[in-house]
């Protein structure tokens, strides 16, 4: 994949291109509509953000084309590249809420994300159970006994960590696209402040040797609120299926 962009007057052009497994190339392409004082002045943060979220637009509109009959399951593992990269963008950057976790989170007093504040005595304890801090990262505030025993992970190897550092995705099954169906049910517990469920998530576990062991879960995202309704922790509780 290859990227290239001209201005012209007051637009920016980006032109997207992509070779595909059996040899023909296409090509996407982005307009901008922002002067170009606006373009040099841009937060790379938000122009990093665009450019992932247009290459998930115009891959997927290019698969939904009844012209297009190369090589699909190349670009579709394309999409499900993007739809992790934004996932992991936007809990790195925002947290909880994505994009609109800054404008959010601002409406919490600074309490709201203090793991001394959590009440333990109310966490589920037989399942297996992280509680999360909704800010940016996804950082891991506690974990309890069972989870621990049916992931082989150690408190100090979990507490303090963003979730999805700590749990990466299996390279092997990308098409589960595991990282994006979290952070999203994540993302809409959040906004909606009620439970999400996946009830069948393919969600593999890193193993000591590097590999990867594949394990399905049922996940059920539960927030936590504080005084002024916001999400002061995310109860994420875990069922293994097999």
């Amino acid at each position: 994949m290859s990227f290239h962009h001209e201005l012209t007057g007051k637009n920016t052009h980006l032109y997207v291109s992509v070779q595909t497994a059996g040899g023909r190339q296409w090509f996407f392409h982005y307009m901008l509509i922002v002067s170009t004082t606006e373009m040099n002045a841009a937060n790379p943060v938000t122009m990093r953000r665009f450019i992932i979220s247009c290459n998930i637009e115009r891959l997927t509109r290019v698969l939904n084309s009844p012209d297009f009959t190369d090589n699909r399951n190349y670009l579709q593992s394309l999409v499900h590249h993007y739809r992790q990269q934004l996932a992991l963008f936007d809990a790195g950057e925002y947290g909880a809420c994505g994009e609109l976790g800054q404008e959010l989170n601002a409406k919490c007093d600074g309490s709201c994300v203090d793991a001394d504040e959590l009440e333990i005595d109310g966490i589920e304890t037989v399942l297996p159970t992280i509680i999360l801090d909704p800010g940016p990262g996804l950082k891991i505030l506690f974990v309890n006994e069972a989870f621990t025993t049916e992931t082989g992970l150690s408190n100090g190897q979990l507490v303090g960590r963003p979730i999805f550092d700590v749990f990466p995705e299996n390279p092997e099954s990308s098409e589960s696209e595991c990282i994006s169906h979290t952070f999203n049910s994540i993302n809409q517990m959040t906004s909606l402040k009620e439970p999400q469920t996946l009830t069948h998530q393919r969600y593999d576990i890193g193993n000591c040797d590097g590999g990867f062991a594949e394990c399905y879960w049922r996940m059920e995202f539960r927030p936590l609120l504080c005084v002024n309704e916001q999400v002061k922790f995310i109860e994420m509780v875990l069922v293994k299926l097999h």
